[in-house]
């Protein structure tokens, strides 16, 4: 999944334009487009969604909705990349910040994690 970062000309741009900005593409792609916005998501983010819910969820929805050729998925890069993965290839998984990063990810090394997978003694 690759794709260009946002031009600079989009991130100087004032909130009330940019919401102007997301109505009109909504407007005029219609049911080409669907935003899809993860829970944790801020106000400014999940007003434009339309369809609000878990990684999960909105993978399957976004699968479920062929006729979505644009799918702005506004989460982190493995819930962009688990709804690239379930849907066909017309359909194109935008992931509007390219930084979202899951701090989950970076919370538990895999080694430390294979440890705790190990069954105490006193469980045995």
């Amino acid at each position: 999944m690759y794709q260009q970062p946002l031009p600079l000309e989009y991130q100087n741009l004032d909130e009330a334009t940019l919401h102007a900005r997301i109505q009109e593409a909504k407007v005029k792609l219609g049911s080409k487009l669907v935003v899809l916005g993860h829970h944790y998501q801020r106000d400014s983010i999940i007003e434009h969604a339309d369809v609000r819910g878990d990684s999960f969820k909105l993978a399957k929805y976004a699968a479920a909705n062929p006729e979505s050729e644009y799918i702005v998925f506004c989460g982190v890069h493995f819930m962009a990349e688990s709804a690239d993965i379930l849907t066909t290839d017309h359909q194109k998984v935008i992931l509007p910040n390219l930084a979202a990063g899951c701090s989950f990810k970076y919370g538990l090394p895999g080694n430390k994690f294979m440890k705790s997978l190990t069954v105490p003694p006193s469980y045995r």
